[in-house]
């Protein structure tokens, strides 16, 4: 059984263990919806984020020796 108190978007149990998120989803569709919440997807996002960047030069370069 839930005790149903609303501390920003939460709901938490009898014992103040955050049990359900309430997210807006309007204007998402169901692929955004399913990535968002993959924790393969953001393990990858964060793996490309800690790799060096590089230019759109040589992005372009890159691309174009495909």
């Amino acid at each position: 059984m839930y005790n149903i108190v609303y501390s920003e978007d939460i709901i938490e149990d009898l014992t103040s263990k955050p049990v359900i998120l309430i997210v807006g989803v309007k204007g998402m569709d169901i692929e955004q919806l399913q990535l968002g919440s993959s924790g393969e997807f953001w393990k990858f996002i964060t793996k490309r984020r800690d790799q060096k960047t590089i230019s759109r030069e040589e992005s372009e370069k890159r691309i174009s020796a495909l």
